[in-house]
């Protein structure tokens, strides 16, 4: 795990910038960003196999792209 990665990654995701902000510099379509160089891209985030159970807090997030399987989920923003 690069931890330095990690800790740029969150500091964006916490960062007071507006949600379409954020997630464009996690994503590199947005230059800037606390995240620096580091992105969420088919690169730098993997599928383990493991289940995976996301928890909202009321507000906007960031949801990961499953590319196939029953359900489909699509990548982009929610809102709860």
């Amino acid at each position: 795990m690069n931890e330095a990665a990690l800790r740029a990654v969150l500091a964006e995701w916490t960062s007071h910038a507006e949600l379409q902000t954020r997630v464009g510099h996690l994503l590199g379509t947005l230059a800037g960003g606390l995240n620096g160089s580091y992105h969420l891209n088919a690169d730098t985030v993997h599928d383990d196999g493991d289940r995976d159970v996301l928890y909202g807090g009321g507000q906007s997030g960031l949801v990961p792209r499953r590319q196939e399987g029953p359900g489909e989920v699509r990548g982009g923003t929610a809102r709860s």
